[in-house]
Order: structure tokens, then sequence, then C-alpha cells
């Protein structure tokens, strides 16, 4: 799967929209040493999934 490489600084946002118009909004609320603490701010109906819970169902990213 390839995509764009974004840079954000803590507070900054990004959204991404679905096919069906939707919007997801993707925020970087904060750093610690090596974790990004990330709020995701979308429908109910959008499924949001970790990658590893992906490689569990049998998907690769």
């Amino acid at each position: 799967m390839k995509g764009p490489t974004i840079s954000r600084k803590v507070g900054e946002s990004l959204i991404v929209t679905t096919p069906e118009g939707r919007e997801v909004i993707v925020h970087l609320s904060g750093l610690r040493s090596n974790q990004a603490k990330i709020k995701i701010l979308a429908d109910q109906s959008v499924k949001v999934l970790r990658s590893e819970k992906l490689e569990i169902l049998g998907f690769v990213p």
C-alpha cells in the first residue's frame, strides 16, 4: 500500500475523506519518547483498526 508521508506538529490535524464523502479527522495530540498520541474523529460507521489487529485478521497493511 502506498500513500503520502505527512508531517504534523503537536496540535495539528489532517482530514481524510472516504469514497462515501465521510470525513475522518486525525489529530496529533501529543508526543512522548517514541510514541505519538493520536485522536481520531469519525462517524461511528467508520471502522478504525490498529495495524496489528489487521495482521491478526490476515490483512497486511
